[in-house]
């Protein structure tokens, strides 16, 4: 199962599992000292840097990154 994973400054990446997906997120935020924050939604998972930008957000556009809920064939 491949997951998607699109950011608000760049292409679209893949990953063949969450995990990875979010480890992959997690190394675009460097220099990051602490854990992004990770919000579930039934399309993924927003990602921001902060608690602020996720608490201002009502779209997902200020979102980091979303790794996308994989489609089932």
């Amino acid at each position: 199962m491949n997951y998607q994973i699109r950011y608000n400054h760049r292409s679209t990446e893949t990953a063949e599992d969450y995990a990875t997906a979010l480890d992959m997120v997690r190394s675009e935020m460097l220099p990051q000292k602490e854990e992004p924050i990770k919000i579930k939604c039934d399309d993924g998972t927003y990602i921001y840097r902060d608690q602020e930008d996720a608490d201002r957000d009502d779209t997902g556009a200020r979102a980091f990154a979303c790794i996308c809920t994989p489609q089932q064939d």
